[in-house]
């Protein structure tokens, strides 16, 4: 199956609407995690938009976790990044490499959410797997975070069940059908459970909806079978320099 491409977009219009970062800084950002490969976070952080406490905090909400920041907690610049940009990777993957969950607690873990509607953390947290601060952890290095961030940033963290919006995870459950197949108050718990999908290579396609305001918007989707034509489709932009479409001939210049 081709890796889906994180959806970078969505999840920096939520930090635009929290007033965490500005329409402009986002876009960008944006450009450069393109140019790069770079997580967003990443680049937000490197670019001074927003310290790397300050992001954790938000991001966690987004998993469900609420974070409270240290008195002592100070925005610092970013230590030079690595010389390989770091992919994203789902929050269950990343604590099962830190070594914080085996295999076999995720796998139960996962199954539970899709049966449960809650939430990844608020499972591993209940059953006694991890503690809430190794979930901070985990998503402080799922965002690329780690230079900028420190355990010591954060005096507490928990559980929390507040839900401003509700994102619904869309999948095929049978020929021509779709249902829904989670939902949770969270972008980013959402993402984390379409990738672990993903990831099984049980679904050839998904959508991510946000209802809020009794609107219903779709704010990521895959198709496998679209992802390989874009695949095996050349790069005319990479290819030329150039995009050739909109080439409007060579530029001229004024006589001497």
């Amino acid at each position: 199956m081709l890796q889906p491409d994180y959806p970078w977009r969505p999840l920096g219009r939520l930090l635009v609407e929290e007033g965490l970062v500005a329409s402009a800084d986002l876009d960008a950002a944006l450009a450069e995690q393109q140019l790069t490969g770079r997580r967003l976070g990443e680049v937000l952080v490197a670019r001074g938009v927003i310290s790397g406490p300050e992001l954790t905090r938000a991001l966690a909400a987004q998993c469900g976790i609420d974070v409270t920041l240290a008195p002592a907690a100070e925005a610092r610049p970013a230590e030079p990044a690595e010389s390989e940009p770091q992919p994203w990777r789902p929050l269950g993957s990343l604590l099962v490499e830190r070594g914080a969950l085996t295999e076999a607690q995720l796998t139960e873990a996962l199954l539970e959410q899709q049966t449960s509607d809650r939430r990844l953390g608020e499972i591993l947290v209940g059953r006694g797997h991890v503690t809430t601060l190794d979930l901070v952890a985990a998503v402080i290095d799922q965002h690329g975070l780690e230079r900028s961030t420190a355990a010591g940033d954060f005096a507490s963290a928990s559980l929390s069940s507040r839900a401003r919006e509700v994102y619904e995870v869309e999948g095929e459950d049978g020929p021509g059908q779709a249902s829904v197949l989670y939902r949770t108050g969270g972008f980013l718990d959402a993402t984390d459970f379409a990738f672990e999908l993903l990831d099984g290579g049980n679904r050839g396609w998904l959508r991510i909806f946000r209802l809020r305001n009794g609107e219903r918007e779709e704010v990521w989707a895959y198709d496998e079978g679209r992802a390989a034509e874009a695949a095996a489709s050349p790069n005319v932009i990479e290819l030329y320099g150039f995009d050739p479409a909109r080439w409007t001939g060579p530029p001229s210049y004024p006589a001497a």
